[in-house]
């Protein structure tokens, strides 16, 4: 099945370039998501009720009533970004910074300060017949063993024509500074 392709938006700042990846699913995948979070947290409460588990395992039930709760996060968690997962950058000449969001959840926005620091575009595996697509993966480069050490890797896919655009930004925002 083929999904649609994540959205790239690319601005231009005073002294940086601000990219946004935001994840693209087809509704029904999103509606399946919160289905199975609905059924598992009524699974759960069901379990409760018919069983009634504080009563019977005692203080033991906060156990099984925290994997329950964790289970639930997680899914949650999983729906949420797959409804409104976004991922945001701030490129700049020997910076970059990042930050993921879940909706309802913004992590926190993380800096790197790398005077070498360069993106790579990591193949994907496709279906046939589809574009390109991959990851973008920060890296330095070792000055005296040109080892390649990756910084940072991004969770969304782009595609190899918005990572040659993406590029071709950074590389005028860097001759700027030259």
């Amino acid at each position: 099945m083929k999904l649609p392709k994540n959205k790239v938006q690319l601005a231009e700042g005073k002294d940086c370039l601000y990219l946004t990846i935001e994840m693209v699913h087809p509704q029904w995948i999103i509606n399946l998501l919160f289905g199975v979070l609905a059924a598992v947290f009524l699974f759960y409460i069901f379990l409760i009720s018919y069983f009634n588990i504080f009563e019977v395992l005692g203080a033991g039930s906060l156990i099984v009533s925290s994997f329950w709760i964790l289970i639930l996060l997680w899914i949650g968690k999983v729906a949420f970004w797959h409804k409104s997962g976004k991922e945001e950058y701030i490129l700049a000449d020997l910076s970059f910074s990042y930050q993921r969001s879940y909706g309802i959840y913004t992590g926190k926005l993380t800096s790197i300060v790398d005077l070498t620091y360069d993106l790579d575009f990591v193949n994907t595996p496709t279906q046939e017949g589809e574009e390109e697509k991959g990851i973008l993966l920060f890296y330095n480069r070792h000055p005296v063993t040109k080892i390649e050490e990756p910084i940072y890797e991004s969770a969304l896919e782009i595609t190899e024509e918005e990572y040659n655009i993406i590029c071709a930004h950074l590389h005028l925002l860097r001759n700027e500074y030259v």
